[in-house]
């Protein structure tokens, strides 16, 4: 049960930090891709 536990929360961690890299690469695109139309 309590190894179950630490399963969860590892999985956990390295789903949120998915989610971060994701998000910023998806507002650094989003922002190369707006300064690409200002020039």
């Amino acid at each position: 049960m309590n190894s179950n536990r630490n399963f969860d929360e590892k999985k956990m961690k390295r789903f949120n930090q998915d989610i971060k890299k994701s998000a910023f690469s998806a507002f650094f695109f989003h922002f190369l891709a707006k300064e690409h139309q200002k020039t």
